[in-house]
């Protein structure tokens, strides 16, 4: 098992529609786009930055957002590949769907 000695949590900077492009237990770096929110038009986006390097723990399954929103959890590690490898293996032991979540 790995432990997280910190989290932080990824919101959303403004109002619309939520199109994620990460799943749950997935890796992400700083800065690496989770999602983008758009009007219902979709004439404006706004990208979703990870605020840290860590584990996608948890997620918004809500396709729309208000502003301030908490959108992502991440789960912040010393050695993120530990913790994947950590992750992957509870996929494979448990049967999971890599589109899980």
């Amino acid at each position: 098992p790995v432990q997280s000695g910190e989290t932080t949590w990824v919101r959303a900077p403004g109002s619309g529609i939520v199109r994620t492009s990460c799943r749950l237990g997935e890796r992400v770096r700083a800065g690496q786009v989770l999602a983008t929110v758009s009007d219902p038009f979709g004439e404006v986006e706004i990208e979703i930055p990870a605020t840290a390097s860590g584990i996608v723990i948890g997620r918004s399954m809500s396709p729309l957002a208000h502003e301030g929103d908490a959108l992502f959890h991440l789960a912040r590690f010393e050695d993120v590949s530990d913790a994947a490898q950590t992750v992957d293996e509870f996929h494979e032991a448990h049967g999971v769907d890599e589109n899980w979540g």
